[in-house]
This record gives C-alpha cells, structure tokens and sequence, in this order.
C-alpha cells in the first residue's frame, strides 16, 4: 500500500505540473484591460504558489522513491507524498479554475478535467485524515522526529 501511495503522489505531481502550464499558457493567451491575465500580480503571484507547492512534492515523491529503492522503510514518506501532493494538485487546479473563469468548467477546456482528477486521486489510497493517521503512528512508533531512518 505504501508503495501505492507513493505512484499516487508522483500522479498528483505530474497531474498538478500540466494543470499549472495549461493555466500560464492561457494566463498569457487571455487578455483582460488590453494586458494578459499573467501580467496581474495577484494571478502571477497565485501561479508562483502553486509552482512552489508542486516542486516541494516532488522534493517528497523523489524522497520517498528513493528511501524504498534502497531499503528504507517508507511508513512515513509515503503518506506524507500522497497527502501533500494531492493538496498541491487540489489547490493548483482550484487556483486554475478560477483563472480560466467560468469556461474552465466547460468541456472546451482540458483544465476541468484537471480539477476532477485531483480531487478523486485525495481519495484514492486513503485520504487525507488516514495519511495524518499513518504519520502520526510511524511518528510516535519510532521516536525518530526527523522522520527519515
């Protein structure tokens, strides 16, 4: 199952990386007051976020393939991929969809896709509150706080 989590969360990632380029490219195709939409610093700004947030799962999906190709227990690393990746892919095509306005839940546009995917991959291989369950075990089962054995 841990292994699981962990191609789920590498989903997520790759899921919430193309959502995001699908939301720049149209950020500077769409324009609004005679500038494109990514020349708002709000919207630039939202974009920045959710370009952190992606990159700082995959730092944790690389950590936790990684920890399991050489042995190491993953009790931890895995639930804790799947549980952020799948909050950054959630927010990133939330965020998207509100850039796209209301065509982005219409057909014509890949991104409403994005936005249903993210949310039924929170809850596939346990969700959220499950995640923070299995954390807190291997947590307080190895006394180790930095997590990494």
């Amino acid at each position: 199952m841990e292994e699981g989590m962990v191609l789920v969360a590498a989903m997520a990632t790759g899921g919430a990386e193309h959502a995001l380029e699908i939301t720049v490219q149209y950020s500077k195709d769409r324009e609004q007051f005679d500038k494109p939409l990514g020349a708002f610093q709000a919207l630039a700004h939202y974009m920045a976020d959710s370009k952190t947030s992606i990159d700082g799962g995959k730092v944790l999906v690389h950590e936790a393939a990684w920890a399991h190709s050489v042995g190491r227990p993953i009790s931890s690393l895995a639930p804790m991929a799947k549980s952020f990746t799948c909050r950054s892919y959630r927010d990133t095509t939330a965020m998207a969809q509100q850039i796209f306005g209301g065509v982005g839940f219409t057909v014509e546009y890949e991104i409403q896709l994005y936005f249903r995917r993210a949310k039924q991959l929170q809850i596939s291989f346990n969700d959220a509150a499950r995640c923070e369950e299995l954390i807190a075990a291997a947590l307080l089962d190895s006394g180790d706080y930095s997590l990494v054995s």
